[in-house]
């Protein structure tokens, strides 16, 4: 992916543009790739509360626009550098949907193509889920400075109107120090993100490139 955007808005303007939950603001990022209604989603997003407000990220292959909900002067875009992921160690900081996956079975006892996920909710399984994710996406987590985990969030959200029956996802976040360890896994990790959920803001991996060699 080669774009990231950031648009920063207040709680006014979120007002305005009923952005209440993570799956008003799934499609908020959606109109920042107006004309293509029917397109697989290829971009990552996230959104962090803010001072006085709401941050948004979104990293893209193509160019993302303003949407018409963010004012110009709040919206900035740039495109990375080919050389950004041939680092080895990075400072992250990413929100995550840690869960595992419970097996369902149909009326004949038969185990179902699709369970259900369940959220991780005890610190251990969080660090496990983590450093194993982490290991999948070709990178260690280094023990100084010592991982940060904040504490788990629910993230809420209605979909198809429906208030009596609110979907939730439950959003953590982790950050450290990261040491690349297969160059390829990471760069995939890093365009597709990590974990479940990632249509709600999940699981993008917001980079910093470190010296500390």
């Amino acid at each position: 992916m080669k774009y990231l955007s950031k648009a920063v808005i207040d709680c006014k303007t979120a007002a305005r543009y009923r952005l209440f939950d993570v799956y008003a603001w799934h499609k908020a990022a959606w109109k920042a790739f107006p004309g293509e209604p029917d397109k697989t989603r290829d971009f990552l997003f996230r959104v962090d509360t803010v001072e006085r407000g709401f941050r948004l990220f979104i990293l893209a292959l193509q160019e993302p626009m303003r949407p018409e909900w963010c004012p110009e002067d709040c919206w900035a875009v740039r495109e990375l550098k080919n050389d950004f992921l041939d680092h080895n160690f990075y400072r992250f900081d990413i929100k995550a949907n840690p869960t595992k996956k419970i097996p369902k079975t149909d009326d004949k006892g038969k185990r179902t193509k699709n369970g259900m996920r369940k959220a991780l909710t005890i610190l251990e399984d969080q660090i496990n889920w983590f450093n194993r994710k982490a290991q999948e996406s070709g990178f260690s987590v280094l023990d100084d400075p010592p991982l940060f985990i904040e504490p788990a969030q629910n993230y809420r959200f209605i979909k198809n109107q429906i208030k009596s029956d609110p979907g939730l996802h439950v959003g953590i976040r982790f950050q450290g120090v990261l040491e690349v360890i297969d160059r390829e896994a990471f760069k995939k990790a890093f365009m597709m993100g990590i974990g479940s959920a990632k249509g709600f803001g999940f699981g993008m991996m917001v980079i910093q490139p470190l010296k500390l060699q």
